[in-house]
């Protein structure tokens, strides 16, 4: 048999490593091995005796066929569906795993069957988008979010990843985002939405404000709101003068 050359070797490579992740199959030992393989070609780095044997082997085999076709079918049809973006990934994974004939705990298939149900709603009746008053809400959010130091998000990655696809979805860098992903987002600041929804003062009402020098009395005259600096605060006026003043200076006793 001719020997191949390092150019056919690569193309054969890369286009097989290409087949794999589309099958879900791209965290497969297999599929990594030959990730190393294109890098080292691409490199001009030689490769052992047994290094060729294993890639070439690989390469005659091509893709290994699933163990189970038609639900790796449904899984890869989901991970490619629009309005499944955010769990593309997770999706993928799945098919891997199913392909390979893996047994998924009763989580993983709870979780998988879940996924596959979402989509199929979006079939059925579009793709979900949030309402205007949830759009609003979600800007809010992001406004109170801005002001959170690094320390509270790293100990909320769900949270975070939640945050980044709903700035990413407001400032229009991406078209679709998830429920979940809304109502993730939003739990943050339940307690802040809860007031604005339900207001601890009322226009009208007066109220104690803390100063520098103790408390001033003021008189509410508005609605609660998130300020540009992410803080609820009411319009109030204080001896005379209008001030948003934050929720947390507000006093109903001297």
């Amino acid at each position: 048999m001719a020997r191949k050359s390092r150019e056919v070797r690569l193309a054969q490579t890369q286009d097989l490593i290409e087949k794999y992740e589309s099958a879900g199959l791209s965290s497969d030992k297999s599929c990594r091995f030959m990730r190393d393989m294109e890098y080292r070609l691409t490199a001009g780095k030689g490769l052992t005796t047994r290094q060729r044997s294993w890639l070439d082997r690989l390469i005659d085999e091509g893709v290994p066929s699933p163990k189970n076709p038609e639900l790796v079918a449904q899984l890869l049809e989901a991970a490619n569906l629009e309005g499944m973006q955010s769990k593309k990934d997770v999706l993928i994974d799945f098919a891997g795993k199913v392909r390979k004939g893996w047994k998924l705990s009763e989580k993983q298939t709870s979780w998988m069957n879940k996924m596959l149900a979402e989509a199929e709603d979006i079939r059925v009746n579009g793709v979900w988008t949030p309402s205007d008053d949830l759009k609003n809400t979600l800007k809010m959010c992001l406004k109170i979010a801005a002001k959170q130091s690094s320390w509270y998000w790293s100990h909320r990655p769900s949270s975070s990843k939640a945050y980044s696809r709903v700035h990413c979805y407001i400032s229009g860098e991406t078209n679709h985002i998830d429920e979940w992903t809304c109502n993730k987002f939003t739990s943050c600041f339940s307690k802040t939405l809860k007031e604005i929804n339900a207001p601890k003062h009322s226009e009208g009402d007066m109220r104690y404000v803390a100063t520098r020098t103790g408390k001033e009395v003021g008189i509410v005259t508005g609605s609660p709101f998130i300020s540009d600096q992410g803080v609820l605060c009411y319009p109030m006026l204080v001896s005379g003068t209008m001030k948003d003043t934050p929720s947390d200076q507000i006093y109903k006793r001297r």
